[in-house]
């Protein structure tokens, strides 16, 4: 059995997933703001989460254009504004066939539910105010074309509790034996890593994936 108990973590060498192909995973940086721990703290040795099967990753790429909206014309032409942060959807099943794969699964929904949240409350006044936790994109490999530790915030979070499964009972609840769950994500590179690290010849080559530029 692995450090965390789940199928994928133990396909690695240290805590580099992506050196795996099929590993997806969502790694938290040094200044995350909450700590692997309690509920989550079946991801303390993974540094986040490790998805358990290969999941589902639709990833958008697109662009904005404005129309010259010229009198009495066909096919007007068009102009550039911007291109949007790419979009991630994950789509991935999550198994609970045992008591410390329950426990994964719940600290999971947890975590992901968490990286929706910014630091709020009397209780943290040092600390109030800091925006949800920029995590590490991890897929497919340790070049990967699709995401090498890519900065990424969680937009949102679904899950499925299903009604014709059996449920496992942990202290943290009733966990189902079969669970789908779907999160989507939006790159967040800051304004100055794009600014002085962005070279669209180096992008086409694929020289820029460490970068997080995907």
């Amino acid at each position: 059995m692995n450090r965390s108990g789940i199928q994928n973590s133990s396909k690695r060498d240290g805590n580099n997933h992506s050196d795996v192909t099929g590993v997806v995973s969502l790694l938290i940086k040094p200044n995350n703001p909450f700590p692997l721990e309690g509920t989550l703290s079946p991801l303390a040795a993974d540094h986040g989460l490790v998805f358990p099967y290969t999941p589902t990753l639709q990833v958008g790429h697109s662009a904005n254009y404005g129309t010259y909206e010229i009198t009495h014309t066909i096919y007007q032409p068009q102009y550039y504004i911007s291109t949007p942060n790419p979009s991630i959807n994950i789509t991935a099943n999550f198994t609970a066939n045992s008591i410390s794969e329950a426990k994964h699964t719940a600290a999971a929904i947890q975590f992901l539910k968490t990286c929706t949240k910014s630091d709020f409350g009397e209780n943290r006044l040092t600390t109030a105010g800091t925006p949800p936790p920029i995590l590490s994109l991890r897929a497919y490999g340790g070049s990967s074309l699709h995401a090498q530790n890519t900065p990424v915030i969680v937009r949102s979070l679904n899950y499925t509790m299903p009604e014709d499964v059996n449920y496992v009972e942990t202290e943290y609840g009733a966990i189902p034996t079969m669970l789908l769950l779907s999160v989507d994500l939006s790159v967040q590179l800051s304004p100055k890593s794009v600014r002085k690290g962005f070279d669209i010849g180096k992008f086409a080559q694929g020289n820029m994936l460490g970068g997080g530029f995907i």
